[in-house]
C-alpha cells in the first residue's frame, strides 16, 4: 500500500510545479516585467534542468535504486518552490524555478518505472496507468483552482505548495522500494542494452509522440490559453484555473475506461482518435465567442490525452527489459522535458507574428503529425488490428 501512495505522490508533484502557478502567470509576468512574448520563460526556467538531468537520474534510478534518486528529488523540489516564495525579482524567481525543475527533473519518470515494476502484467499496468493517469488529471485541476484561491491572497503562495513533498520524502525513507534485477550488470552492457532499446523505430515513435502531446499542452495550452483567457475575456486567476479543470473530466475517461477499452479496440485506433481530439482543440481554441466555451478544446484535449497517453506509456513499459526500464522511460522524460522547454518559446516567436491564431496554428500542425506516428508505434499492444 505505501508503494503506491508513493507512485501517486510522485505523480502529483510531477505536475504541481507547473499547473500551480497557471492562473497566476500573466500577473507573474507583469510583476516581473517579462513581456507577453517571453512569458514561457517562468515554465522554461523549471522544465530545462530536465533535459540534462532526467537520463542521469534514470541511470542512477537503474543502477543504485529507486529510492536514491526519489528522496533527493523530493528535497530539491521543495526547497526550489520555498525561495521562489521569497524571491524578490525576475533573477530570484528564474533561480529557485531552476532549483525546483531540478527536483522535478526525475519524478515523472521514477512513478512510470514504479508502476512498470510493481505491475508485470499488461492488463494490471493499463489499470495503474489509468489509474494514475486519473489522478494527475484531478491534480491538474485541483491545482490551478487551488493555484488561483491562494494567488488571490499573495501572488507569489502558489508555490508554497511544493513544501507537501517533504512529508512524501519521509514516507520514500520508511519503505521498502523494489530494487532493479539488474544492478549487478557492468555499465558497459547496461549502456549498450539501453542504447539499442532507445534505438528501436517504435520507441523513438513513441517518443516523438510525448513531444508532441506534451508540446502542445506546455506551448498553446498551459502558455498561451492563459494570456488569452486574461487579454481577451479579463479573466480571473480563480475563473482561468477552473476552466483547467475541464481536463478532468477527459483524462478521468481515460483513467476509468482505458482497461476496458484496450480490450475492444487496437492502441493504434485509439491514438488515432486522440489525434483528433487534439486538432479539433487547437481549431476550437481561438475562435471561441466566450471564456466559459474555452472549457471545450481543454476538455477535448483532456480527452485526447487521457486515452493517448496511458497507451504509449504502456506500450513503452511494457517493451521495456526491468534492467534498463528507467533509462528508456528517462529517455522518453528528457523528451517530454525538451518539448516542455521549447514549446514556450516556440509558441512565444509564434505569437509574436501571428497573434492566438499562430499559436493555435502551430498546435494544430504538431497534432497531425500523430497521424503519421501512431501507427507506426502503437502496432505492438492492443487487440488485433483488423479492429478499429
Amino acid at each position: 500500500m505505501r508503494q503506491y501512495l508513493i507512485v501517486c505522490g510522485t505523480a502529483l508533484f510531477s505536475v504541481m510545479g507547473v499547473s500551480s502557478i497557471l492562473p497566476v502567470l500573466p500577473l507573474l509576468a507583469k510583476t516581473f516585467q517579462i513581456p507577453d512574448d517571453k512569458l514561457g520563460i517562468l515554465i522554461a526556467a523549471f522544465t530545462l534542468p530536465g533535459i540534462f538531468l532526467t537520463p542521469l537520474g534514470g541511470v542512477l534510478s537503474d543502477r543504485i535504486g529507486r529510492k536514491s534518486v526519489l528522496v533527493p528529488s523530493l528535497l530539491f523540489f521543495a526547497l526550489g518552490g520555498l525561495g521562489c516564495f521569497f524571491s524578490g525579482s525576475q533573477t530570484e524567481v528564474i533561480f529557485w524555478r531552476s532549483i525546483q525543475g531540478i527536483g522535478a527533473a526525475s519524478l515523472g519518470t521514477l512513478y512510470n518505472t514504479l508502476i512498470g515494476d510493481l505491475c508485470a502484467v499488461e492488463e494490471d499496468r493499463l489499470k495503474a496507468l489509468g489509474g494514475t493517469m486519473m489522478l494527475v488529471a484531478m491534480g491538474g485541476a485541483l491545482f490551478p483552482a487551488l493555484g488561483g484561491l491562494m494567488g488571490n491572497w499573495h501572488l507569489m503562495s502558489p508555490f508554497l505548495l511544493a513544501l507537501c513533498a517533504l512529508p512524501l520524502a519521509l514516507l520514500v525513507c520508511v519503505t521498502e522500494l523494489p530494487r532493479p534485477a539488474g544492478t549487478s550488470q557492468s555499465l558497459n552492457n547496461y549502456i549498450r542494452q539501453g542504447a539499442g532499446s532507445i534505438g528501436e523505430r517504435a520507441n523513438l515513435s513513441l517518443f516523438a509522440i510525448s513531444f508532441i502531446i506534451f508540446g502542445i499542452l506546455y506551448g498553446p495550452i498551459i502558455t498561451y490559453f492563459p494570456l488569452l483567457a486574461y487579454s481577451r475575456y479579463g479573466a480571473s486567476p480563480p475563473q482561468i484555473g477552473s476552466i483547467y479543470a475541464a481536463t478532468i473530466l477527459g483524462i478521468s475517461f481515460g483513467g476509468i475506461f482505458m482497461p476496458k477499452l484496450s480490450r475492444s479496440f487496437s492502441a493504434r485506433g485509439m491514438g488515432l482518435c486522440a489525434a483528433a481530439l487534439f486538432c479539433a482543440a487547437m481549431l476550437l481554441m481561438p475562435h471561441n465567442s466566450s471564456l466559459w466555451l474555452c472549457a471545450l478544446p481543454v476538455l477535448s484535449y483532456g480527452l485526447g490525452q487521457g486515452i493517448l497517453y496511458p497507451t504509449a506509456m504502456s506500450a513503452l513499459t511494457g517493451g521495456a527489459p526491468e534492467h534498463t526500464r528507467s533509462i528508456i522511460l528517462a529517455a522518453n522524460a528528457t523528451t517530454i522535458r525538451l518539448s516542455q522547454t521549447l514549446m514556450p518559446s516556440l509558441c512565444g516567436l509564434l505569437f509574436s507574428w501571428w497573434n492566438f491564431e499562430g499559436v493555435f496554428g502551430g498546435g494544430l500542425l504538431l497534432a497531425g503529425l500523430l497521424f503519421i506516428l501512431v501507427p507506426v508505434a502503437l502496432h505492438r499492444t492492443g487487440p488485433t488490428d483488423s479492429k478499429l
